[in-house]
């Protein structure tokens, strides 16, 4: 069962915006980041109906103003990026190998990048989230 998509904001180093999507019984987690936008990016719920059918939470990332990288190059957004997958993952009691990081474009780079800061699953080398991919 599918618990509604809540829709909030995380501040540390950066600001993102986030939406997760509980499902019972699973026990792990995707976690979605958007393409590349100028400025802030909101997130990509609309992955929903793509996903739909894999048995797992989702964590439905934005970006901040810089993308992850800026200001100065601190990746100051992929390290609070980090920090909320920690505390989402711990909330939904997901190990860091049961966590999957996806995007296309600049997301997949993104998904790379936090992927392998968090140190989520081996499998989380920036996979494509479409119906190819789940073949």
């Amino acid at each position: 069962m599918t618990q509604a998509i809540e829709k909030a904001t995380y501040t540390a180093r950066a600001t993102i915006a986030y939406a997760r999507e509980r499902r019972a019984g699973a026990t792990s987690m995707l976690v979605t980041f958007p393409k590349l936008k100028r400025g802030a990016a909101r997130p990509r719920v609309g992955l929903a109906a793509m996903l739909d059918g894999i048995p797992a939470h989702r964590l439905h990332l934005g970006a901040d103003a810089y993308s992850y990288i800026g200001p100065k190059r601190k990746l100051d957004g992929l390290h609070t990026a980090v920090d909320l997958i920690r505390a989402e993952a711990r909330s939904a009691g997901v190990p860091p190998e049961e966590v999957l990081c996806v995007g296309t474009s600049m997301g997949a780079v993104s998904a790379l990048m936090a992927g392998l800061v968090y140190g989520a699953g081996p499998s989380s080398s920036a996979a494509l989230p479409s119906r190819w991919a789940r073949r």
